[in-house]
């Protein structure tokens, strides 16, 4: 442990005190760049890295030749590095860890690390910050944005990452800078964190799960002579024709074509779109800032077009359209009704929800309106956490922890799958007794878990005896990394084989790629950072915002409220400091972009 420089806090709170947000700035902040090969398989990628800096000097006993080991094994003497890793409350000691032993056996990298489990990491993360002695790792301790821009910008705890990237010594983080820069630079341009990876949204060999989803039930339409709904005219209207038609034969009263509720199994999110705001499907009542015709925008502020949304889903309220008890509905619930196939449109997978006609149901094209001429669909980020991977400003051995994190972010089968999944090239766990994956050659999969003895839940094993919990930090869930995996077996992965239409999972993924994928578009970021002030500033608005805008959005839509007064509503969230909200987020939202 480091004791960090009182003196080199004091200059850095300086210095974030008088300056300006900034773009999100490229390593080293310099624009003259160059074109990154790919170093797992010598192709190039849009990446752009700095050029005119002069090469740094490696420590001698790095390995820079190969992915591993990371130190040479003709180096004398031991090197540790020190670290604290959040796990489960039911993980083992570091030491008895496998993936502690992969790391100094097969990288020759000694850990000396304390466990924080989930129970107690927030309390000890808290002492250790407080304490000023930062090991030199820190791993899944869950910093949010406005914690990175306190300990890493203002009191300079960590170290600045962006500073070590370069093809030599991070080939791997060269590769995916492009996904990783946008998500953890901070407002003085420098990244103080490293994310997970997840699969980039636009290629259809990618994973799925961050997609909006948006399904309707096509065989009930042609069975009507319905087209599928392209405008938001013709989405309302065939809605009505199917609540008439009750094709699911349970009566009237309860069929309700547009399914969901209002929290995260909501449908509402598709008519937003609609009239223009690109947003992400938990964002029911508008309050999160999204973007209008380019513009940040608070929707349920933005009451020149909000108004449509809020007279439609009155309509659909008082006509039975959506569920009568739209807003208390839980998701277990609302899952419990998809699977008796009483919606027409429901926003999960129809698979999952355990539907039996599956192949009926086909996923929907963003629609347009008066308000919006283009479809576009919500396209989210590549990382699925930031705050997983921060490093000591104070540790002596900066180049060593970036070509640590580096190998979290190689996408070949042998090193970061084999970190996360307890997996080896062999393919088997070399540190434990039992086989944890191999390739089904029948099923065409990987197959998890089925040789572990009693029965043991393959997660609960690999968080207890493997590396603790799920990694919040690399690439292993990336795309390079999943076919790889799979190549490996001498398979392939969905996406980049031809679909399976028998198979729900595939035909679900394909309706997506071929009617969404085409209008995914960026809207606000889903990760942004905040000054302290700005965050503390957030948080003061919202906590009166929030429950306002909620309780008035659904007076409105159940007929408490007329619609006539929506702009009384709009004067409400003014006084209660709506523009003060919006323009902070225009402010972030500008130093992101600029």
């Amino acid at each position: 442990m480091k004791k960090q420089n009182q003196v080199t806090r004091l200059l850095s709170l300086l210095l974030v005190l008088s300056m300006l947000f900034t773009a999100c700035a490229k390593p080293n902040g310099d624009d003259k760049t160059t074109k990154a090969e790919d170093p797992t398989k010598g192709g190039t990628t849009v990446t752009d890295v700095p050029t005119d800096a002069p090469e740094p000097e490696y420590p001698e006993y790095l390995n820079l030749d190969s992915a591993y080991p990371i130190i040479k094994d003709e180096h004398e003497g031991t090197i540790k590095l020190t670290a604290v890793i959040g796990a489960t409350d039911y993980c083992v000691d570091w030491d008895d860890l496998w993936i502690s032993k992969y790391f100094k056996d097969k990288y020759n990298v000694e850990i000396e690390a304390e466990i924080y489990r989930t129970s107690t990491l927030k309390d000890k993360k808290q002492i250790l910050l407080n304490s000023g002695e930062i090991p030199d790792l820190l791993i899944n301790m869950e910093f949010s944005t406005s914690e990175l821009v306190k300990y890493g910008v203002q009191e300079g705890l960590f170290l600045p990452i962006d500073e070590y990237i370069d093809e030599t010594l991070t080939p791997n983080l060269v590769y995916y800078y492009d996904g990783i820069a946008a998500a953890c630079t901070g407002p003085d341009g420098h990244m103080y964190t490293l994310p997970k990876l997840t699969q980039t949204a636009r290629d259809p060999s990618k994973n799925l799960s961050k997609i909006n989803r948006a399904f309707i039930n096509k065989g009930w339409l042609d069975d009507l002579n319905i087209p599928v709904p392209t405008t938001l005219d013709e989405y309302v209207s065939a809605m009505y024709a199917v609540k008439a038609a009750d094709p699911a034969g349970v009566g009237v009263d309860k069929f309700y074509p547009v399914g969901g509720n209002m929290t995260e199994r909501t449908t509402s999110y598709i008519i937003l779109n609609a009239l223009g705001y690109n947003v992400r499907n938990i964002n029911a009542y508008g309050i999160d800032p999204t973007l209008r015709d380019g513009e940040v925008v608070i929707p349920a502020y933005d009451m020149e077009v909000y108004q449509e949304y809020l007279k439609i889903m009155h309509d659909f309220y008082k006509d039975g359209i959506v569920h009568p008890d739209l807003f208390t509905l839980s998701n277990t619930e609302v899952d419990a009704l998809a699977s008796t196939e009483v919606f027409a449109v429901y926003g999960r997978s129809v698979s999952a929800a355990k539907m039996t006609q599956w192949a009926e149901w086909t996923a929907l094209t963003p629609l347009t309106s008066d308000w919006q001429t283009e479809p576009e669909f919500y396209e989210p980020t590549t990382t699925s956490a930031v705050g997983g991977f921060v490093i000591s400003a104070d540790t002596k051995y900066p180049e060593l922890c970036m070509r640590f994190a580096d190998m979290l972010f190689n996408n070949q089968t042998d090193v970061s799958r084999a970190i996360l999944n307890g997996l080896d090239v062999e393919p088997y766990n070399t540190y434990g007794d039992y086989v944890l994956c191999r390739w089904d050659d029948e099923e065409k999969t990987i197959v998890a878990g089925k040789e572990i003895p009693g029965g043991v839940n393959f997660s609960v094993y690999l968080a207890t005896h493997l590396s603790g919990s799920q990694w919040a930090v690399g690439a292993y869930t990336a795309a390079e990394a999943n076919q790889a995996y799979a190549k490996f077996f001498g398979g392939t992965v969905a996406g980049v084989k031809d679909y399976d239409m028998t198979d729900p999972s595939d035909f679900e993924k394909y309706n997506m790629v071929e009617y969404q994928f085409p209008y995914l578009t960026t809207s606000y970021p889903d990760v942004y950072y905040a000054s302290p002030e700005q965050s503390a500033e957030i948080v003061r608005l919202l906590t009166v915002l929030d429950p306002y805008i909620k309780e008035n959005v659904a007076k409105f839509i159940v007929g408490e409220r007329d619609l006539s007064e929506v702009n009384e509503f709009q004067a409400e969230l003014k006084n209660l400091g709506a523009d003060d909200l919006l323009q902070i987020y225009k402010d972030i939202y500008d130093s992101m972009t600029k």
